[in-house]
């Protein structure tokens, strides 16, 4: 096992070897906010992305570097289909849990792709083809 840490280049994922390129604020006195968003993973950045966007005022917040940690180790692979997810859920709580899961993975792929039209980014999103099998009945 390494002594690395996953800060280290060797062991960063291929979103954060080059570095993340930004220029960020310390906050050096006090602030009055709306709300304010701690942690800038990829939840915390679409939070107060989507509350700014409706108008209120958001700070957000993050002891590091944004999206250098769970975020930035991702593989940013957007789908709705995680293996057989599905059954487990309906297994567990009901068909309607599993079918309101799958509504919200559907919208959050579809939140994506309205970002990225919205604001003409060129991130080479590709919408993913998913195929589950099985090898018995």
């Amino acid at each position: 096992m390494s002594n690395k840490t996953v800060l280290e280049n060797s062991m960063l994922s291929l979103w954060l070897k080059d570095g993340i390129n930004v220029e960020l604020n310390e906050m050096d006195k006090d602030e009055k906010t709306d709300v304010l968003v701690a942690g800038a993973g990829i939840t915390g950045i679409t939070s107060a992305y989507l509350l700014n966007k409706q108008g209120i005022d958001v700070i957000l917040i993050d002891k590091t570097v944004p999206l250098s940690l769970a975020s930035g180790n991702t593989t940013a692979k957007f789908t709705f289909q995680h293996s057989l997810i599905y059954s487990h859920i309906i297994d567990t709580y009901s068909l309607d849990a599993a079918i309101l899961y799958y509504k919200a993975q559907k919208e959050g792929m579809e939140l994506v792709k309205n970002i990225i039209k919205e604001h003409n980014i060129d991130c080479d999103f590709k919408e993913p083809y998913a195929c589950v099998y099985a090898n018995d009945q």
